[in-house]
């Protein structure tokens, strides 16, 4: 569920930032983490 699809009750005095950051880049996964951002969604990409 997209953050801005969340009711205003859920939303107050919050900001919502989407970030993408490779799987395997530990180093910047462990920089969000320090910061606060944690995941909620993910995304898989396929080629054929």
């Amino acid at each position: 569920m997209p953050a801005t699809d969340l009711p205003e009750r859920l939303r107050a005095g919050r900001r919502f930032v989407q970030t993408h950051t490779e799987r395997h880049n530990a180093p910047m996964q462990r920089a969000n983490e320090a910061f606060g951002f944690r995941r909620v969604d993910v995304l898989h990409e396929l080629e054929g």
